[in-house]
């Protein structure tokens, strides 16, 4: 059904796909460690992904039920990832921090959280305070320019990882309990049939041997009933398809706008731009800035096949976002955002074709001031051409090998061997294995290397 990926790192990235009505996946993947299995994030897809990274954090989008479109963020390869809240301050103990840092940005504030194990969430001032908190009992609004963000930290690990809470209990909507287990021997035995549901985020454990499991910790009460609580922090290699806690809590909703094909993510220094074509058939685009979607639809013009999605990339030097569709001619045409990501140009052109006709939707990819065009042909064979960022061909279209691609190709600038002058693109072949293959800046391209990882 085809994949994302993206990376923030040169040495390694990370593969999402999804199912259709399902979950979406993903799976890290580097030339020294690799998985070859997925971890669910949850969700209901309608479309498969678009992803993009840019230092340290990778969005990836999808279109749920509705024609609704959805996004969450990822940090590092580790697979963590953040629910943001803008405007509510998080409490601790009644707002109490046990680590604060002056002067940070917002992703800074969010690596400082990552690298201290303690840490489970973090309140962000409008004047640059970072404050790090063991995890988040409740969101208020003081309307002083707080945002706020809780994190579910992800990766490989082989067990799972709770916070525990000793005499409280988990509150999540007034205490609903989405499954209970009586006569339970243990908080050890209910923690694990919290692990093995992947709805289940969180559990509250009574005196009288009671689990009862919840999909997430909304804040926790002292009801003095001898009641125990715990969190589930990272659910670990054994845990199944489970993502982390919660099957939606990590996703945010894009407002205002329906999208009647898969997004496209394009990232540059301090936003994100996700991209869709619209249910009128031409291509929208909306910002999420520090985590937080704007609220803002651009209408770009034009029409957009039917069934296919565009392929956008970040163009990190100038801070634009260039934008490739098959037209309703069934050309490949193309446009760019200005600096700001707020303003759009016309579309000056359509680009030439590989000399057949191309199936489905393009990929792109940015690195070292050029960009990397990817498709697929009616008869599976994947291309790739350069460009510059004024639309002009730096190099032709060229076949790479003899690969036979039945989904869409993916792309991202970074390579699992560590080259920096590096992009990969991957598709799923005709076994259903996501293949990649890296391309390089000076425009040769590797051999095709199988991942291991099979559609979901």
């Amino acid at each position: 059904w085809g994949s994302a990926i993206t990376s923030t790192s040169t040495n390694y990235f990370t593969a999402y796909s999804a199912k259709q009505g399902g979950h979406l996946y993903f799976s890290p993947h580097s030339s020294s460690s690799s998985s070859s299995d997925w971890s669910s994030l949850g969700g209901t897809t309608t479309s498969k992904p678009g992803a993009a990274g840019y230092g340290g954090t990778s969005l990836v989008s999808v279109v749920g039920s509705g024609e609704n479109l959805w996004f969450l963020t990822q940090s590092s390869s580790s697979g963590n990832s953040w629910k943001n809240y803008p405007d509510l301050s998080c409490m601790d103990n009644n707002g109490e921090n046990y680590d604060t840092f002056r002067d940070v940005s917002w992703s800074v504030c969010k690596q400082r959280c990552e690298e201290d194990s303690n840490c489970g969430a973090l309140t962000y001032s409008s004047s640059g305070n970072c404050y790090l908190k063991r995890t988040c009992y409740n969101l208020v609004a003081r309307n002083n320019g707080d945002d706020s963000a809780v994190l579910t930290r992800g990766g490989s690990d082989d067990v799972a990882v709770w916070r525990d809470f000793t005499d409280l209990s988990c509150m999540d909507n007034g205490g609903d309990n989405y499954k209970t287990y009586r006569d339970v021997a243990s908080m050890s035995v209910c923690k694990q049939k919290c692990v093995e549901a992947s709805k289940c985020g969180a559990v509250t454990y009574s005196s009288s041997d009671n689990c009862y499991l919840k999909e997430s910790c909304r804040y926790l009460e002292a009801r003095n009933n001898g009641d125990d609580s715990a969190v589930l922090v990272s659910r670990g290699s054994s845990g199944g398809s489970g993502g982390g806690g919660s099957d939606t809590s990590q996703w945010t909703q894009v407002p205002g706008g329906k999208c009647a094909s898969a997004p496209a993510v394009a990232a540059v220094k301090g936003r994100f731009d996700i991209l869709c074509v619209g249910t009128d058939g031409q291509p929208y685009a909306h910002q999420v800035i520090n985590g937080s979607p704007t609220g803002k639809w651009s209408a770009l013009g034009g029409g957009v096949k039917s069934g296919t999605a565009p392929a956008a990339a970040g163009n990190t030097d100038n801070k634009k976002t260039f934008l490739v569709v098959v037209g309703t001619d069934n050309r490949l045409w193309w446009t760019k955002s200005n600096s700001d990501g707020q303003g759009w140009g016309s579309w000056p052109g359509s680009l030439p074709l590989p000399g057949s006709p191309v199936r489905g939707s393009p990929a792109l990819a940015y690195l070292n001031k050029k960009m990397y065009l990817f498709v697929v042909d009616t008869s599976g064979r994947p291309y790739y051409m350069t460009l510059d960022d004024n639309g002009h061909v730096k190099s032709a279209w060229t076949r790479m090998g003899n690969a036979n691609c039945v989904s869409d190709l993916a792309a991202t600038a970074g390579c699992p061997s560590g080259d920096s002058n590096c992009v990969t693109a991957a598709c799923f072949g005709t076994d259903n294995q996501l293949w990649y293959i890296p391309v390089s800046s000076s425009n040769s391209f590797g051999s095709w290397t199988g991942t291991g990882l099979y559609s979901p």
